[in-house]
């Protein structure tokens, strides 16, 4: 992981508390209807969220100086 600059820590305090919130979802966000778009546009979100996954590696606990 990467330490914020100055610059992008003064950034994030700056901000308002509410500039954060996520805003209202209408009608046609709320409701997920169990039609054949509503599967195969689900289907294309897990496949394409699927992507993101590397697999597992193995962690090397090797040696003397290591500790849990």
């Amino acid at each position: 992981m990467t330490r914020l600059t100055e610059k992008e820590v003064e950034a994030l305090q700056s901000l308002e508390p509410d500039s954060l919130q996520q805003p209202e979802l209408d009608l046609a966000q709320r409701w997920v209807l169990p039609t054949p778009a509503a599967r195969r546009n689900y289907i294309r979100f897990a496949t394409d969220a699927s992507r993101f996954f590397r697999g597992r590696r193995e962690v090397g606990f090797r040696g003397d100086n290591w500790l849990l």
